[in-house]
């Protein structure tokens, strides 16, 4: 909390109180221990040298009357070191704010461990200059006496003149498999000497097809306020191609304009036919789709079918979670049709330039090519468990004339254990087949695709077999290299040009600060555990609740940073488990995403779209469940997600719908790498 000093309008800025997770409870006694140390310590003793200089930062500000700056003041010994726990320090202000020297011994004020302090004042309504003294005041008497280290800078008070937006124009990309693009915008603001002020309020708006985000808030319309070299950050939220047109307004400055047009990025469409060339009139045919980006599937994307030649036909279908779609027709004469297929991101019904397609032949005649043969198999073909533990079995459907979607997969497990039952394959013809080992020896599973429905095996039904052998021994997973993990875990010094945080002492730097700072900052990720180091040959940190990856050139937009799925991760092994199995939706007030199979209710549902949605937290993997909290040994109604768990905590954190997240980034480094969990 701010320290009041004088009349009311000099103070000291302190770190506002913030509300510490409960996995962070012992950082925070370790942490007030310490400075309760300094406190007992005499004023001005060091283990650096004597005083020798100070300085003042921001140095020559600018900034708006009735704004309250923040300078940093630090102090160096002769060698340039930086002193903690330096005391008998004062500092006075010259000008049209004059104000008599402030001593803050009597306040028990002392530099910190990197040797600062932070002051700060609010200005008048009047414009002018001040001129603002530090000095370390040897003799306590309040006057800068000619052998005391002093240092002075300057703030001249202005009124703003002018706001411009950067960038004025400009034509930004929404990846496909993005739910948005994050274009980071910014409102510059200078007074009549053309230079940036601080403290100014800018009201932003937008109107076009897209939203703002400004500060962590997802809207129309709100306010920036210009930091130290004049400017306020704010982002153009893309997740629509169209023209959005930005304004800045500040109080008696001509208003400013941008604009912002977003374009899909490139995807990749396949079409195919479910016969070959020439196909039998009268007897449907379907057209197989599907869309992907660089990444990703795309769903949610319309298609346009236009059929020329022998029929004439213009319709749509839509793309599933997993990117696929499927069109049947018939043609009822012979001869040959064009089937243009593409994917109508602009939704203006017509194939337009840029818009990924594809072209089909078919030829349509009296006798059709006998169909494809459907095929079945089963991976892995041979595999090595322990007795108790869970054997997975993927089935893979494929080629036949139909679709391979929907299939029973139909199996028996004769051997050493016994198990039978069916699994459905999936939009891409996959299915899995999972069950317990309770005994030794060897297993055989066998499948088939049930391509009719009857419940029994035809012969042109495709099947496949494997093999598993179970044993009552132990099975040594390799050994996991965590020399660098270890290191990169390990109390670091701060670095210049990062954040440090004292908490973990670790550092946030580069491409991963920014994300950090853009997308959620510590109620999201948590403090850094780790320094950046190298993991399967991507550069990662670990934070509390996340794991940064770095990915240069994917995305600009997001500082190439990509998130990793430590829930899918922490829950590997659990998906026998009722609450992971994948269920129907639910009505009320929830959302089914059908990609994973779960849904998304209430307070839940609020907190993932108000706080990153899909492209923080990913899908939900699980339905609801009551489980313990490692850090507490608490049991709350607990959420897991493709890249964290919710935790409803009820009347602890109202403003957040009362959810916290787990602290899956610290679950993770310590199970990958064999270290303690803290």
């Amino acid at each position: 909390m701010g320290s009041e000093v004088g009349m009311g309008f000099l103070r000291l800025a302190n770190s506002p109180a913030r509300r510490i997770p409960g996995g962070c409870a012992a950082r925070l006694v370790t942490v007030l221990a310490f400075l309760a140390t300094l406190l007992v310590m005499p004023a001005g003793s060091s283990a650096a040298g004597a005083p020798n200089s100070i300085t003042i930062s921001p140095d020559g500000l600018h900034a708006m009357p009735r704004s309250t700056p923040t300078w940093t003041v630090t102090v160096y010994d002769q060698s340039g070191v930086a002193i903690p726990n330096q005391g008998h320090l004062a500092w006075q202000v010259d000008g049209i704010n004059q104000k008599n020297t402030q001593r803050l011994d009597p306040l028990g004020i002392v530099t910190d461990y990197k040797g600062q302090i932070q002051i700060s004042y609010t200005g008048n309504a009047s414009t002018g200059s001040d001129r603002i003294t530090v000095f370390v005041d040897m003799n306590d008497d309040g006057v800068l006496d000619q052998s005391e280290v002093s240092a002075t800078t300057t703030v001249i008070w202005l009124r703003p003149t002018k706001v411009v937006i950067d960038p004025a124009a400009v034509t930004r990309t929404i990846q496909l498999s993005d739910v948005a693009g994050y274009g980071l915008t910014s409102a510059y603001v200078t007074d009549r000497t053309n230079t940036g002020l601080f403290g100014v309020p800018v009201d932003i708006t937008i109107t076009g097809p897209n939203p703002l985000r400004v500060g962590g808030t997802v809207t129309d319309s709100g306010t920036v306020t210009t930091d130290f070299t004049g400017t306020g950050y704010f982002y153009d939220v893309g997740h629509i191609a169209g023209i959005d047109t930005i304004t800045a307004n500040v109080d008696g400055v001509p208003t400013a304009t941008a604009t912002a047009q977003w374009i899909h990025g490139p995807g990749v469409l396949l079409a195919s036919a479910s016969s070959d060339n020439p196909v039998a009139t009268n007897t449907p045919l379907t057209l197989n789709i599907s869309l992907r980006d660089t990444t990703s599937a795309v769903p949610g994307v319309p298609i346009g079918i236009k059929i020329t030649g022998k029929n004439a036909i213009q319709d749509t279908v839509t793309t599933d979670a997993d990117g696929k779609a499927s069109y049947e027709y018939t043609s009822t004469v012979e001869g040959q049709d064009t089937v243009l297929i593409y994917a109508d991101f602009d939704r203006s019904g017509t194939f337009s330039s840029g818009e990924p397609s594809n072209t089909l032949h078919i030829q349509w005649s009296g006798t059709a090519t006998p169909p494809a043969a459907s095929t079945l198999t089963l991976a892995p073909s041979t595999q090595s468990l322990i007795v108790g533990d869970q054997a997975t079995v993927s089935a893979t459907l494929s080629g036949g004339d139909d679709s391979n979607s929907g299939v029973a997969i139909i199996y028996d497990v004769s051997g050493a254990n016994s198990a039978s039952g069916s699994e459905a394959t999936d939009a891409g013809g996959n299915a899995s087949i999972s069950y317990t080992g309770s005994s030794a020896g060897d297993d055989t599973v066998s499948a088939f695709a049930d391509l009719n429905g009857d419940g029994s095996q035809n012969a042109d039904e495709p099947s496949a077999t494997a093999t598993i052998n179970w044993s009552t021994g132990s099975i040594t997973p390799p050994p996991v290299d965590n020399t660098a993990a270890i290191a990169a875990a390990q109390p670091a010094q701060p670095e210049a040009g990062c954040t440090y945080f004292a908490e973990t002492q670790h550092n946030m730097c580069g491409d991963f600060a920014k994300y950090w700072n853009a997308f959620g900052g510590l109620a999201i990720y948590g403090f850094p555990i780790t320094e950046p180091f190298q993991e399967n040959g991507i550069t990662v940190q670990y934070y509390e609740r996340a794991r940064f990856e770095a990915h240069p050139g994917t995305d600009d937009a997001k500082f190439n940073v990509l998130l990793g799925l430590v829930g899918n991760e922490v829950t590997a092994g659990r998906s026998g488990e009722a609450p992971f199995q994948p269920t129907t939706a639910k009505s009320g007030d929830c959302t089914f995403y059908a990609a994973t199979g779960h849904n998304l209710c209430a307070g839940f549902q609020a907190y993932w779209e108000k706080y990153g949605g899909l492209a923080v937290f990913g899908y939900p993997i699980s339905e609801e469940v009551q489980e313990a909290n490692p850090d507490t040994g608490q049991t709350y109604t607990v959420q897991y997600f493709e890249r964290g768990r919710y935790e409803w905590h009820p009347g602890e954190w109202p403003e957040r719908f009362d959810v916290e997240l787990g602290r899956l980034g610290a679950q993770v480094f310590s199970t990958t790498y064999g270290v303690e969990y803290h």
